[in-house]
């Protein structure tokens, strides 16, 4: 056997808000999508009770990032505008954020999903090396 266990944690979640990026790139008409996310956490310890995190925390911390892009315009938001607010800057956004908000803990953020509109299969991931 090589290496330690990796445990992992998953929680899912959504909000609304709209954005102008088209499908090639452009500026568009703004419109509307309910995001998904998927937020994963992982670690080779388990903690005092023999889990990675409280699922509860993890949500916690993840929607109360997602309250800033909730019914907003992305290009709106001060760090998403800079860019163009796709899928992969609401990945990498929520990534640094919940890693901030997690430094120092015995588990890391290690993957941040975004799809927009349940059914489709865009989904984009930003993941830790």
């Amino acid at each position: 056997m090589s290496g330690a266990a990796t445990f992992d944690v998953r929680i899912e979640t959504s909000f609304r808000a709209r954005h102008r990026v088209g499908p090639d790139g452009n500026s568009a008409a703004e419109h509307e999508h309910d995001w998904r996310v998927v937020v994963q956490a992982s670690s080779t310890e388990l903690d005092r009770i023999s889990i990675v995190v409280d699922f509860r925390k993890l949500r916690g911390q993840t929607e109360e990032l997602l309250d800033e892009l909730r019914g907003t315009a992305l290009e709106e938001h001060p760090e998403l505008g800079k860019n163009s607010a796709t899928a992969e800057q609401v990945a990498r956004w929520l990534l640094h954020g919940l890693a901030r908000k997690n430094r120092g803990e015995a588990y890391r953020i290690t993957a941040v999903e975004v799809g927009c509109d349940r059914g489709t299969d865009y989904i984009l991931s930003a993941a830790t090396g």
